[in-house]
């Protein structure tokens, strides 16, 4: 972010010299850029319109990249300290102290790979054993009481004495009177540590409006984390908890019904003693559904009932066809003349009655496979999904509608979402309500935010690689632990790829998209980020258009299915001297973002508070401008970085940057935003320490003093800049970070740290 300069040109006209919005406020990564003027001659470097601060950044940036400072005007201002003391220091942070720290290995593979090799959030596959049905009694040596029945798959490595290390869980049915109603534990999966991917959680699926709960060795009762993701990429996320388990303690899940839901009071089955064995990293799938308890229906078939996987939950191969496996009857696949005729001679002749029985019947055509179990229910017009959430009903024959019969074997392609048709650019995206950020969850966000450039650095290189998403996770994990959900990335991280690897890029957020869903955290994404001549014909005509023609259909098509992104079409665009041409500009690529995006995903604005000029300081045609940028965005985000505490903000300085004219024009977007009941966020935040001398005690006074200032002004989110970024990589002497160098500040972050926590910023949210 960057502080405008004082316009030279008559207050009541458009300047006609470059008061350039980018060049004149504090830059957002380092401490403070200003623009070419001329007065300010003595400030000017290379691309950047900036300060000495300015000029280490960029340094800095090529040193990391492997580029010397050969010329000499590149040499390194003092304090910037050399490459390599740079990089083989990385502070510890806390990371390894985080009690949510992700020790994950791969977490998703792609559509094809083995599903013994995938991460089991949740497998949909039954890992390890024959997918029949299993006698709980059988494993637990005792006849199980109650008025409950046993669990309709129960993974037989459960109760097994001879597992290495065993586990010994047990089976708790509930004691109701006969003919109620109770949450059914329906399926009881285990993974042991070569098929969990290095997690230890618990995972369960639930009907909406039931919760989930463990009692933990201590017996406190520990609520499990509610969470959505689209694992089958149909564009609508699967709702399922998790929690973590820890070495030494045991666990016993239960669900409970909601407060005026019609699950509230219902008893539940429980599953009782899961644990880490000998502190193996294991995981647990339980699936609660309603169940009556009236006596089951006697079998239908002479074969065991089969177990029934987690639904939605598994990639759909591109073709498929069934194996060649013997067919339970002899019923052929309908014919055009008579589609509902042989679903129902299917049920008659295989004398089934329930839904289960039928997911039974397709899921052993399809080969024991939930994919072929799919693909065999097509042709009669049956739906799994729809089976799956109403397993105990009677089967209705009327509520399947077969399709045309296609006369080549069937063709599965992955459900690519729908892309959005164009919106009204003044009505707020479904996760705004009113004027506050909806997370995907449905929960009002915290005050605080997030940047982070370079998320996963370890292993930035490989987005597609295990390492990067460990490392993505890592990082999301400390944030998360600080009561952060929301973190802002770059689609493509500073000098890393270039600029035409759409697939990298692609792929980076994909990941980070899937490991934020994880833990209930929303993502920002920046398509692009300014540079050089920040003008309305630079954009259209240069680097940043091609940039964004490649970027647009390349990295947010893919990903439109992601529930918990945002989309900025990129960091501190701006041009001052246009405004309205901007404006226009910017209208316009935000329409064709919507056109690629999911009907979930927002487009937030990432400007500094002169983007379009201060309206209040001598650029008529500002708020004119800031009018449209808000009308076509969801979200209103500008950055701001203060030199200075609350109140005593300068005019324009002698580095040609104006701090009051920047919080003049932040109090206008504000404004502004309200009028519009869309949110507010200060994109970027932090004190620029390198600005002006402070000590600690000042840095975090100010800080907290700041955030007081922007949560009375009714800001929606304060994004700190850099926050808790533990590793060199892309940093400036701006960030909030955890790195112990030179030009590091983990001394003053964990200062800043105790203060946010003895504030109660942490967790906190906005005002309503």
């Amino acid at each position: 972010m960057k502080i405008e300069k004082k316009p030279t040109t008559n207050p009541s006209k458009e300047p006609s010299s470059s008061p350039s919005q980018g060049p004149s406020e504090t830059s957002p990564k380092s401490a403070i850029r200003t623009t070419t003027s001329e007065a300010t001659k003595a400030h000017q470097t290379d691309a950047f319109h900036g300060d000495r601060m300015q000029t280490g950044r960029k340094i800095q940036r090529d040193l990391y990249a492997g580029r010397g400072a050969s010329a000499e005007n590149e040499r390194l201002p003092s304090g910037i300290p050399d490459a390599a003391a740079m990089t083989s220091v990385r502070g510890s942070g806390l990371s390894e102290r985080s009690p949510l720290m992700m020790e994950a290995a791969a977490h998703r593979s792609e559509p094809h790979t083995p599903a013994s090799t995938r991460l089991s959030i949740p497998l949909p596959d039954i890992p390890g054993v024959a997918t029949a049905s299993v006698s709980v009694a059988a494993y637990n040596n005792s006849e199980i009481s109650g008025s409950t029945q046993s669990p309709g798959y129960w993974d037989a490595r459960l109760s097994d004495p001879s597992q290495n290390p065993p586990v010994m869980a047990r089976f708790e049915p509930a004691q109701i009177p006969s003919g109620s109603a109770y949450l059914h534990a329906d399926s009881v999966r285990y993974e042991n540590d070569q098929e969990s991917g290095g997690r230890h959680h618990i995972y369960v699926k639930a009907p909406e409006g039931v919760d989930i709960y463990a009692i933990d060795a201590r017996g406190e009762k520990i609520p499990f984390n509610e969470k959505y993701e689209d694992f089958d990429r149909d564009g609508q996320p699967e709702r399922y908890f998790e929690m973590p388990m820890w070495g030494g303690n045991h666990y016993k899940v239960f669900a409970e019904g909601r407060p005026g839901t019609p699950y509230e009071g219902m008893a539940s089955e429980a599953v009782a003693d899961l644990k880490m064995p000998a502190n193996h990293h294991v995981n647990y799938h339980i699936d609660f559904v309603r169940a009556q308890s009236a006596p089951a229906h006697p079998p239908t078939t002479n074969q065991p009932t089969l177990s029934m996987p987690s639904v939605g939950l598994l990639d759909i191969p591109t073709t498929y066809q069934p194996p060649a496996v013997a067919p339970s009857s002899p019923i052929e696949a309908p014919t055009d003349a008579q589609p509902s005729s042989a679903l129902a001679q299917i049920v008659q002749h295989n004398g089934l009655r329930t839904n289960q029985d039928l997911i039974n019947h397709f899921y052993r055509q399809g080969g024991d496979t939930w994919d072929g179990a799919i693909a065999a229910a097509t042709p009669y017009g049956v739906d799994m999904k729809k089976l799956a959430a109403h397993r105990t009903d009677p089967i209705d024959l009327s509520a399947h509608t077969p399709p045309p019969i296609p006369s080549s074997p069937i063709a599965l392609t992955p459900t690519t979402p729908p892309t959005t048709s164009p919106v009204s650019p003044n009505v707020p995206a479904s996760r705004t309500r009113d004027g506050q950020l909806i997370n995907a969850q449905g929960q009002v966000e915290n005050f605080l935010g997030a940047n982070y450039t370079d998320l996963g650095y370890n292993a930035i290189q490989d987005p597609a690689s295990p390492a990067f998403r460990n490392a993505v996770a890592e990082d999301l994990a400390r944030l998360k632990a600080q009561g952060i959900d929301t973190v802002r990335v770059w689609a493509a991280p500073p000098n890393v790829y270039p600029d035409d690897d759409t697939g990298r890029m692609a792929t980076r957020v994909d990941v980070i998209a899937q490991e934020a869903a994880k833990l209930g955290m929303n993502i920002t994404v920046d398509l692009t980020d300014s540079f050089g001549d920040k003008s309305v014909h630079n954009y259209q005509n240069g680097d940043i258009a091609r940039q964004l023609d490649q970027r647009i259909p390349h990295v947010i098509g893919p990903n439109a299915h992601h529930p918990n992104i945002d989309w900025s079409i990129g960091n501190e665009l701006g041009d001052p001297n246009q405004p309205l041409a901007f404006a226009d500009w910017y209208a316009s690529q935000a329409q064709r973002i919507r056109e690629h995006a999911g009907p979930d995903q927002r487009i937030i604005s990432e400007l500094t508070p002169g983007a379009v000029g201060h309206p209040d300081h001598g650029w008529p045609q500002a708020r004119e401008a800031m009018q449209k940028i808000i009308d076509a965005s969801d979200i209103v985000g500008v950055h701001f970085y203060p030199v200075g505490a609350p109140g005593q903000l300068s005019g324009p300085r002698p580095d040609g940057t104006w701090p009051a004219a920047d919080w003049d024009s932040v109090q206008s977007w504000a404004a502004l935003a309200q009028q519009a009941n869309k949110p507010l966020v200060i994109g970027e935040f932090s004190i620029p320490r390198d600005a002006q001398p402070l000590s600690q005690d000042e840095y975090t006074h100010q800080t907290n003093a700041w955030l007081q200032e922007l949560h009375k002004m009714g800001a929606d989110q304060v994004r700190l800049w850099q926050f808790m970024k533990d590793e060199v990589g892309h940093f400036d002497p701006a960030a909030v970070d955890l790195i112990d160098h030179a030009q590091g500040h983990k001394n003053d972050t964990q200062a800043l740290l105790d203060t946010l926590h003895h504030n109660g910023w942490i967790g906190k949210k906005p005002l309503p």
